[in-house]
């Protein structure tokens, strides 16, 4: 809504697989971070776990009052991405990463984290997140 696609293009395709909600970074140089004192660093990292809720949480409401409106928007149409188009979508990412991994160390190193917590993390999604929504909805 804030950029006006609604205007140019009647269809909203879901879900956005490749971007499941925000994020933020905070970058500190290593010799500055490591002269703080522990207690402001501890204040630090609570800014940044602050910050990041905060923008969680609006991120999570600003998106259901922007899908509402366009819901009652008789020029909208919303559609599901068919899994076929997802596939291609998750084969092109994963291309895309591959590449990125095989040139940069750290990339790499961040990928592995990242599908270690991933494969972790997908069956307590399952059965904690997914299936509560799924029930509070009654799919």
């Amino acid at each position: 809504l804030a950029f006006g696609l609604q205007k140019a293009a009647k269809y909203y395709y879901y879900p956005g697989w490749h971007e499941p909600g925000p994020a933020l970074q905070c970058t500190i140089n290593k010799e500055a971070w490591l002269e703080l004192p522990e207690d402001l660093q501890a204040i630090v990292r609570t800014a940044c776990m602050a910050a990041n809720m905060d923008i969680q949480a609006e991120y999570t409401y600003g998106n259901a009052l922007a899908l509402d409106q366009l819901m009652k928007d008789p020029d909208i149409e919303l559609r599901e991405l068919p899994p076929s188009v997802i596939q291609v979508l998750r084969d092109e990412a994963d291309k895309a990463v591959a590449e990125l991994v095989d040139e940069d160390e750290w990339a790499a190193m961040f990928d592995a984290s990242f599908r270690e917590f991933v494969t972790k993390s997908n069956e307590n999604q399952r059965i904690s997140e997914l299936s509560y929504l799924q029930n509070r909805i009654g799919k």
